[in-house]
């Protein structure tokens, strides 16, 4: 192979994700050297453009605010842009419509509860910063890893880069873990989300979540600007498939008579989209050079909202662990970074696990702890607040 080889920078980034990006910007603002390799520019050149599409991304993210926070001081400034939605009330109810909790940040003096984000919208800003920091970018798809001189080597079709260590950011499907000899757990929830863009006459607040639990599954309507919602329908995968051989105005139909809740009209606004899910771990975060982030080193059911504040929250802890530390004595911070994010991630998708088998359709005496589940949390202010300042990040369990 007739190789361009480059000088040795301290890491290379490769994946063009949130966290990618995130991960080669928060390193190049505290003084790192990073390339970042992406298998293709199509959102690179998005990112050029005069604006954002008028069409709506079928990828959106609830993002809580101390990873709103963190993306400001990466100088990604969401809440600023109108394509931003940041939401004050969240509504969790059984099928019994008297059974729900009600969070508001109100009740606890915080500006809002989280915003909802185009997966779009927040490429595109982190893309500008990588730019704006002059980030080198190396378009390439990556054939092989090998060790190299206490770092490693990455080849392409024609040409190579060097590093001291690798962050793989690539997500589930990553080949770079396997590569590595990491093995992970996978277990099918053998259930479907439907994610679409609506408009819909329900009631109270507009800037207000919604999740309610049906004998359907779950169905969440997040607020986007212009009164409209994102819909994220999990449903057992039978169900899930049958209700993508629905025209629109049988599905929304569906869609009305199993939320409930004074939903009264629901208009699709583009296409849906079936995404499978399943939940992912991966045995190690760390091996060698290498160093998994967000996706690549864990999946979460999508039913409270956590998969890309998880990613988010690996890059922070990096970072923080990276802090000052000479690129000669990274691997003890590493280390440390490795140890932690495994374990607060693992208990935060056993939870969300644990959660999504409590509310899968059922009647007896599961549904009637579900029901007395709800109620107390609802009753208990202090139990209620600890729920808020977990889903919110507020929590110094979550590294803050």
């Amino acid at each position: 192979m007739n190789a361009r080889r480059r000088e040795a920078v301290d890491f290379v980034v490769m994946g063009a994700g949130p966290v990618g990006l995130a991960s080669a910007i928060a390193l190049k603002q505290a003084g790192r050297s990073v390339v970042l390799i992406v298998d293709n520019v199509s959102e690179m050149d998005a990112a050029q453009a005069p604006s954002l599409p008028n069409s709506l991304d079928l990828r959106v993210y609830a993002l809580a605010p101390d990873v709103i926070d963190y993306l400001q001081g990466l100088q990604c400034d969401l809440r600023a842009h109108e394509r931003c939605q940041p939401y004050q009330r969240m509504q969790v109810a059984d099928q019994d419509e008297r059974v729900q909790i009600t969070f508001d940040s109100a009740d606890y003096a915080w500006p809002d509860l989280g915003c909802i984000v185009e997966h779009q919208l927040l490429q595109r800003l982190l893309w500008q910063r990588l730019h704006a920091l002059e980030i080198p970018v190396v378009p390439m798809h990556a054939q092989s890893v090998a060790r190299a001189d206490e770092g490693v080597l990455v080849h392409g079709e024609n040409q190579s880069v060097r590093a001291r260590w690798l962050i793989d950011a690539t997500g589930a499907q990553s080949s770079l873990r396997a590569q590595m000899g990491i093995d992970s757990s996978v277990h099918d929830y053998q259930q479907s989300a439907i994610v679409a863009h609506l408009k819909t006459d329900l009631p109270g607040v507009p800037a207000t979540a919604w999740q309610r639990f049906v004998p359907e599954g779950t169905i969440a309507f997040l607020p986007m600007p212009e009164q409209r919602f994102a819909l994220v329908f999990s449903a057992l995968q039978a169900r899930a498939e049958h209700l993508m051989t629905l025209d629109d105005s049988a599905f929304c139909t569906e869609l009305v008579a199993q939320f409930g809740a004074g939903l009264k009209r629901a208009e699709l606004l583009g296409p849906r989209r079936k995404i499978p899910l399943r939940r992912m771990l991966a045995q190690r975060y760390q091996q060698d050079q290498l160093i998994l982030l967000g996706d690549s080193a864990h999946q979460v059911h999508p039913l409270a909202g956590q998969g890309l504040n998880l990613g988010l929250r690996d890059v922070q802890c990096l970072l923080r662990e990276l802090d000052q530390v000479p690129i000669q004595q990274l691997s003890r911070a590493i280390t440390r970074f490795a140890r932690e994010r495994k374990s607060e991630n693992a208990i935060t998708v056993m939870a969300v696990e644990s959660l999504q088998k409590l509310f899968l359709p059922s009647s007896g005496p599961l549904a009637t702890l579900r029901r007395l589940g709800l109620s107390g949390v609802q009753r208990t202010g202090a139990i209620k607040r600890l729920f808020a300042e977990l889903a919110t990040g507020k929590l110094a369990a979550w590294g803050n």
